[in-house]
């Protein structure tokens, strides 16, 4: 190790003085790979902007090359040792306390989305391929996934939309009205409705280490995780037994990677609308005889 800074104590003033590639201004701000431009503690590769209203700790940039996939900033970590834990890179936010003002983000993938341009502002994806190739993404979005993705707590969205497309579609039937020797209705009819409380999965429960770290940092945070742990176990929910609906629709139940049986809320709707067809067929029927009799007893009375 000592070898090492030697080596780089010898190194730097020559890069420094031939090359210019490394400049250090007197605030002790480090360029490497511009034009001397320190702006920020360490400022990597051209820099397009100076943002003077942003205090940043690192600054990476590349020169546009058409030829290439042009990354920023790059976090690889890889091992083949039974570690718990791997970050490519890791962002946190940490007000130290409740009277803390103002926004924290962790991490923020922002694209322009100017001309007609596509992209995301965050790309997440399961598989090998992606590091080597990114999709070709078709329009514009603050975040694009590719494979599954796990929210613990609740999701909003003013909008919800699922792949529909008949052009994306094959070997589509239209769902009798009798299948497997019962109608679309009984099947709804069977389904039980609960009200319910969630178990927490020990997504709020903390080691031993995380506490006493937690209570020397920052000791109101305990609190505010022990009042989400309260709002979880109150909150009543309403649903159905996927055990239950498995063997009615199994289509309709996935097992999640922790074992734990999933439904497919979404896909239930078009057969409740089945059923709704149904009965109103049957309420159709019902009217029909309803009136054909009360025509019949007119007719019987009018012969009288």
């Amino acid at each position: 190790m000592k070898r090492f800074f030697v080596f780089l104590a010898a190194f730097v003033p020559s890069l420094y003085t031939a090359k210019a590639q490394l400049t250090i201004d007197h605030l002790d701000q480090v360029a490497i790979a511009n034009s001397g431009q320190c702006y920020y503690p360490l400022t990597v590769g051209p820099l397009p902007y100076n943002y003077a209203s942003y205090d940043i700790g690192v600054s990476s940039s590349v020169t546009h090359d058409p030829s290439k996939i042009n990354v920023g900033v790059e976090g690889y970590v890889y091992d083949d040792t039974s570690a718990s834990q791997y970050f490519g890179v890791r962002g946190v936010a940490y007000p130290y306390s409740s009277t803390t003002n103002g926004c924290f983000y962790g991490l923020t993938g922002i694209y322009s989305g100017l001309g007609a341009s596509s992209g995301t502002g965050i790309l997440g994806a399961v598989g090998y391929s992606t590091y080597v190739q990114a999709p070709n993404i078709q329009g514009k979005y603050a975040g694009y996934f590719l494979g599954n993705a796990h929210v613990s707590s609740n999701m909003s969205a003013s909008q919800v939309y699922t792949t529909s497309d008949m052009r994306l579609k094959e070997n589509v039937i239209a769902l009798r009205e009798i299948e497997s020797g019962q109608a679309t209705l009984d099947k709804i009819m069977a389904m039980k409705v609960y009200e319910y409380n969630l178990k927490d999965k020990g997504e709020y429960d903390l080691d031993k280490e995380a506490v006493s770290r937690i209570k020397e940092e920052q000791p109101e945070l305990l609190d505010e995780i022990s009042s989400r742990k309260a709002v979880f176990e109150a909150q009543r929910h309403y649903g159905v037994a996927a055990q239950e609906l498995q063997s009615v629709y199994p289509n309709l139940v996935r097992k999640a990677e922790d074992g734990y049986l999933t439904v497919n809320y979404l896909e239930m709707i078009p057969i409740l609308i089945r059923g709704i067809q149904e009965l109103s067929r049957n309420i159709d029927e019902v009217k029909e005889k309803h009136g054909k009799v009360a025509r019949d007893g007119n007719m019987l009375a009018q012969d009288r």
